[in-house]
């Protein structure tokens, strides 16, 4: 952790990587993004993706770019405790094609209602 933004240290990142490392979660705490820049260079290096949760951060940027739109994925929680409250639930960013069209295609109901 970053002790000036309290974030995660992309430095700490590529220490814990190993073979079994599959995915790079990150939070935008506060409203204070993470160093994105570095993180994702992280991941095209290894192939991981990375998970922003950006529950803390509506209405943040890095860059220009809305928190949650810079990984693979970004989450959003609506939860009472969080920014945007709507009781329960939340939502799912999805910052890749392929993937989006995979949650598309899911044969359940319910996510027929997703556009690309």
């Amino acid at each position: 952790m970053k002790k000036e933004t309290m974030n995660i240290d992309p430095v700490q990142i590529e220490a814990a990587i190993t073979e079994k490392t599959k995915v790079i979660a990150v939070v935008h705490y506060a409203g204070v993004a993470c160093d994105m820049d570095a993180i994702m260079a992280l991941a095209e290096k290894y192939q991981l993706w990375v998970v922003e949760d950006a529950a803390q951060a509506l209405m943040s940027a890095y860059h220009q770019k809305p928190l949650g739109t810079i990984g693979h994925f970004g989450t959003i929680s609506f939860h009472d405790t969080k920014n945007l409250q709507c009781g329960e639930g939340g939502a799912l960013l999805i910052n890749h094609k392929k993937s989006c069209r995979t949650c598309r295609n899911h044969p359940r109901k319910r996510y027929k209602s997703l556009a690309v």
